[in-house]
């Protein structure tokens, strides 16, 4: 069960914006999770390895752009991770469906 679910099964609201002020160790969990991600993308064919690449790489990729500017995107973290820029955008549109819209406190394209 996803921690959408956990929450709204508790009774709680769930926002986006609760979604994504999770902690680090919420949002691997939920990244983590096949079940509640696949749901999220329109092939069924998630993968908890690569987006714990994805997820890895967002930091280096950060710092990579604001040292040389350009555009904030998939782009940046394809020349990082070892993972197609279409596959990286696949991947952040369901983890944004999921309503996870920062990783280590980077906002998400």
């Amino acid at each position: 069960m996803s921690i959408e679910e956990q929450r709204a099964a508790a009774g709680e609201e769930v926002t986006q914006g609760d979604a994504a002020i999770l902690d680090n160790a919420a949002i691997q969990a939920l990244i983590s999770d096949t079940q509640a991600m696949s749901k999220h993308m329109s092939s069924s064919s998630y993968n908890p390895v690569t987006a714990r690449a994805i997820k890895d790489a967002i930091s280096q990729a950060w710092d990579l752009y604001t040292e040389e500017a350009g555009r904030w995107g998939p782009g940046k973290v394809a020349r990082i991770a070892s993972v197609n820029r279409d596959t990286i955008s696949r991947y952040v549109n369901a983890w944004k469906k999921a309503g996870i819209t920062k990783i280590d406190g980077i906002e998400l394209w």
